[in-house]
This record gives structure tokens, C-alpha cells and sequence, in this order.
């Protein structure tokens, strides 16, 4: 019995931590390889995308 409460205890508490927020202030940008474009505008890219996907 106090294995299973033992173990109830560590499982609340990992879900507790892995699921607070981060700290960071700024978006979270996920770049995929072969798609960074640096010298294209906001709206250049979302056009570019729509293309690219077809859409």
C-alpha cells in the first residue's frame, strides 16, 4: 500500500511540473531545414506557403 501511494505522489507531482508554462516572454518560432527565408517579407512567406502547399 505505501509503494502505491508513494507512486501516486510522484506521478502527481511530474504531471504538476511538466505542465507549468514557460518563462519566455517571446513566441515560440519552429524553423524547419531548408525553409529559413531572410530575405523575404511576412507576407511574402505566408504567400510562398500557400503556393507551396497548394492552397
Amino acid at each position: 500500500m505505501g509503494g502505491l501511494c508513494v507512486f501516486v505522489l510522484v506521478s502527481i507531482l511530474c504531471a504538476w511540473g511538466h505542465s507549468a508554462p514557460t518563462a519566455s516572454k517571446t513566441p515560440v518560432s519552429i524553423t524547419f531545414p531548408g525553409e529559413i527565408r531572410k530575405n523575404m517579407t511576412s507576407v511574402e512567406v505566408a504567400e510562398w506557403y500557400l503556393v507551396k502547399f497548394g492552397y
